[in-house]
């Protein structure tokens, strides 16, 4: 690629695609406060990316605006299904595509109500096959499949959001003006 393109990717972005995504999965793991803390920055950073496609310089405001359009279309189809793209029953592609991903990441947890400590499967079997059926047992998913599923389309739609900033400075770059031909008359 010529040293111009629009599509070379300097240290700083390697770095932040490599931790952005980072950073969410441990958003995921951690769970709760994370999780909102994770989806509170994701929007402020396309609040800023909105903020610099208005009134940015000429590079970045291209950049920004290329973002905020491919983001926005993005969140609006996630927004317009609705509900089922915070489960695994969703109809968009990236929905069905994170099924492995989080069936590969859950765990099932076990935990006796009495006690309000986490069993093994092999006590929730001993309890079940028990005369009197034994203490109540809670049975929940780790991590949460609605938090997985925000916080994984947060990060497709950052994602979208920076391949469509870099296509705008790529179709801008390619639309230039021609410069200092002089004019017939």
């Amino acid at each position: 690629m010529p040293a111009t393109s629009a599509f070379r990717i300097s240290i700083v972005e390697l770095l932040l695609l490599i931790l952005v995504p980072g950073l969410g999965i441990a958003a995921i793991r951690a769970g709760g406060v994370a999780v909102t803390i994770a989806l509170l920055v994701g929007m402020m950073w396309f609040i800023v990316m909105a903020v610099a496609a208005s009134f940015g310089r000429d590079g970045l405001r291209r950049f920004a605006g290329g973002f905020v359009v491919a983001g926005a279309i993005y969140g609006g189809l996630v927004f317009y299904f609705g509900p089922t793209e915070l489960d695994l029953d969703g109809r968009l592609p990236t929905t069905q595509a994170l099924k492995p991903l989080n069936e590969s990441m859950t765990t099932t947890m076990y935990t006796n109500m009495v006690t309000h400590k986490s069993i093994t499967e092999a006590e929730v079997k001993a309890i079940r096959r028990s005369p009197t059926g034994g203490p109540a047992v809670e049975v929940t998913l780790w991590p949460d499949r609605a938090e997985f599923m925000a916080v994984s389309h947060l990060l497709i739609g950052l994602l979208i959001g920076y391949l469509g900033g870099k296509l705008a400075v790529a179709i801008g770059r390619s639309s230039r003006p021609d410069i200092g031909l002089p004019s017939t008359g």
